[in-house]
């Protein structure tokens, strides 16, 4: 990345109250500009380019993130139960009202919004316009989500260890035992299905019809999980402090270390990984073969992440209410082996 053509500062009201630091990116080069001002005409957040930032308006609880083809931006709202549209300014379309306590959020190819509702086990399904669908039962405390090339929508049940795929029209196909307390979920080009065991320190792999292909070690409470064009299987391994990378058979190919808390994980265009430190209030990016790139500061617990069509970063902090975008740090759009751009984050914190 070269950051001195696509430099930028990101900074937040909260970072400057609690001198958290303005975006700086701690990887031997600077950041270009180094202030930051006030901007009311777009207010719903944080966004910094050059030194010149908007002042942010809080999303309250913002965890689960998904862009879609159209470059907006939606965000589950963990507290308020809602899920919020942006457009790529940052500027609210809508705010529309789904289940308890929504966590992860995917986009299928038809841009429909699909929506994990935590406490109420099940999923909304929305339109691109934003009007319901349908609200479809699945397993106990369900939280990542993710949509397979034929349509078929999986979702990870952490109450009952369980995951759950469904049809295109919201009917229960089958449900799957995977590990304890499965947290989330990606699927790679060949149509496998990749589950985080958060409380087994593993993730399973499932072939398109349900069954156990195998179960693979990483590092303690995994979290979020991507795969790349190569159908490498990214892992970030919250209790280690590490990302793990498998290969497409599950082995073990490296572990890097990262921030503290390591959560949701993305993986632009030229292979670059993205992950979230929660326990950090910092993003790591790292090369494909594990080197770390760049840190930025950033909120006060980062949690999901997607990546737009134009390289910007976009990240929820639920911490500090606030949604964060990085301009132009990425190569965009998102690598997606099949429906994206979308983040299945989520999750009980």
């Amino acid at each position: 990345m070269n950051t001195g053509s696509r430099a930028v500062l990101l900074c937040s009201a909260m970072a400057m109250l609690f001198s958290a630091g303005c975006g700086s990116k701690s990887n031997g080069s600077k950041i270009a500009g180094n202030s930051c001002t006030t901007n009311t005409n777009c207010s719903h957040v944080q966004i910094c380019k050059n030194g010149s930032c908007v002042a942010p308006v809080y999303i309250v609880t913002a965890t689960g993130i998904a862009i879609d083809n159209s470059g907006n931006v939606w965000v589950t709202n963990r507290i308020n139960s809602t899920v919020t549209e942006l457009n790529s300014s940052g500027i609210t379309i809508e705010t529309n009202s789904v289940g308890p306590d929504p966590s992860g959020i995917a986009i299928d190819s038809s841009g429909n919004i699909w929506i994990v509702n935590l406490s109420g086990n099940n999923v909304t399904k929305f339109s691109s316009s934003g009007v319901t669908i349908g609200t479809y039962d699945v397993g106990t405390e369900p939280n990542g989500i993710a949509i397979d090339s034929s349509g078929n929508v999986w979702v990870t049940n952490q109450g009952d260890d369980t995951v759950t795929k469904l049809n295109s029209s919201g009917t229960v196909i089958g449900t799957y035992s995977v590990g304890a307390r499965p947290w989330d979920i990606a699927i790679d080009s060949t149509g496998n299905v990749w589950v985080t065991n958060s409380h087994s320190n593993n993730v399973t792999e499932l072939n398109a019809s349900g069954t156990t292909i195998g179960t693979y070690s990483v590092g303690t409470y995994p979290y979020g999980i991507a795969i790349d064009s190569s159908n490498n299987v990214w892992v970030a391994a919250g209790g280690a402090s590490i990302v793990t990378k498998l290969n497409s058979n599950g082995i073990t190919i490296g572990t890097y270390n990262v921030g503290p808390g390591p959560e949701g994980i993305a993986i632009d265009s030229t292979g670059n990984v993205w992950v979230t430190n929660y326990g950090y209030n910092t993003v790591t990016e790292l090369n494909s073969s594990g080197t770390i790139i760049g840190t930025y500061k950033v909120g006060f617990g980062p949690w999901g992440i997607a990546i737009d069509a134009s390289g910007n970063a976009w990240i929820t902090d639920p911490s500090s209410n606030l949604l964060f975008e990085f301009v132009g740090v990425a190569k965009g759009p998102q690598y997606w082996p099949y429906t994206g751009p979308q983040f299945p984050g989520g999750g009980n914190f």
